[in-house]
Protein backbone atom coordinates (compact mmCIF):
# COMPACT_ATOMS: atom_id res chain seq x y z
CA UNK A 1 0.00 0.00 0.00
CA UNK A 2 1.38 3.41 -0.91
CA UNK A 3 2.17 6.01 1.71
CA UNK A 4 -0.46 8.70 1.99
CA UNK A 5 -0.20 12.18 3.43
CA UNK A 6 -2.44 12.29 6.50
CA UNK A 7 -4.21 15.62 6.77
CA UNK A 8 -5.66 17.05 9.96
CA UNK A 9 -9.07 16.39 8.43
CA UNK A 10 -8.24 12.66 8.10
CA UNK A 11 -6.90 12.47 11.65
CA UNK A 12 -9.88 14.31 13.12
CA UNK A 13 -12.34 12.12 11.24
CA UNK A 14 -10.63 8.91 12.40
CA UNK A 15 -10.69 10.13 16.01
CA UNK A 16 -14.34 11.19 15.69
CA UNK A 17 -15.43 7.86 14.24
CA UNK A 18 -13.40 6.00 16.85
CA UNK A 19 -15.19 7.90 19.63
CA UNK A 20 -18.48 6.84 18.04
CA UNK A 21 -17.41 3.24 18.53
CA UNK A 22 -16.89 2.24 14.89
CA UNK A 23 -14.48 -0.61 14.23
CA UNK A 24 -11.16 0.07 12.53
CA UNK A 25 -12.45 -1.69 9.42
CA UNK A 26 -15.55 0.49 9.25
CA UNK A 27 -13.48 3.64 9.81
CA UNK A 28 -11.11 2.66 7.00
CA UNK A 29 -14.09 2.10 4.69
CA UNK A 30 -15.64 5.47 5.66
CA UNK A 31 -12.37 7.30 4.96
CA UNK A 32 -12.25 5.68 1.54
CA UNK A 33 -15.88 6.61 0.87
CA UNK A 34 -15.49 10.19 2.10
CA UNK A 35 -11.96 11.11 0.99
CA UNK A 36 -10.86 8.42 -1.44
CA UNK A 37 -8.08 7.52 1.00
CA UNK A 38 -7.25 3.81 1.10
CA UNK A 39 -6.11 2.88 4.62
CA UNK A 40 -5.82 -0.55 6.13
CA UNK A 41 -7.68 -1.56 9.25
CA UNK A 42 -4.32 -1.94 10.94
CA UNK A 43 -3.25 1.60 10.06
CA UNK A 44 -6.48 3.00 11.50
CA UNK A 45 -6.10 0.86 14.62
CA UNK A 46 -2.50 2.02 15.09
CA UNK A 47 -3.53 5.66 14.80
CA UNK A 48 -6.37 5.23 17.30
CA UNK A 49 -4.12 3.55 19.85
CA UNK A 50 -0.99 5.68 19.45
CA UNK A 51 -1.93 8.93 17.74
CA UNK A 52 0.79 8.35 15.15
CA UNK A 53 0.34 7.68 11.47
CA UNK A 54 3.60 5.80 11.05
CA UNK A 55 4.68 2.44 12.40
CA UNK A 56 8.19 3.87 12.56
CA UNK A 57 7.52 5.92 15.69
CA UNK A 58 9.53 4.34 18.46
CA UNK A 59 8.57 6.50 21.43
CA UNK A 60 4.84 6.78 22.02
CA UNK A 61 3.11 7.97 25.14
CA UNK A 62 -0.29 6.34 24.74
CA UNK A 63 -1.68 7.83 27.93
CA UNK A 64 -1.00 11.41 26.78
CA UNK A 65 -2.65 10.67 23.43
CA UNK A 66 -5.64 9.02 25.09
CA UNK A 67 -6.35 12.08 27.21
CA UNK A 68 -5.88 14.47 24.28
CA UNK A 69 -8.67 12.84 22.24
CA UNK A 70 -11.08 12.09 25.10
Amino acid sequence: MANIKWTDEHKNRVAELGKQGLSSSKIAQKLFDEFGVNLSRRTVSRYLSTGHTSSRCSEVNKLDYFYSVN
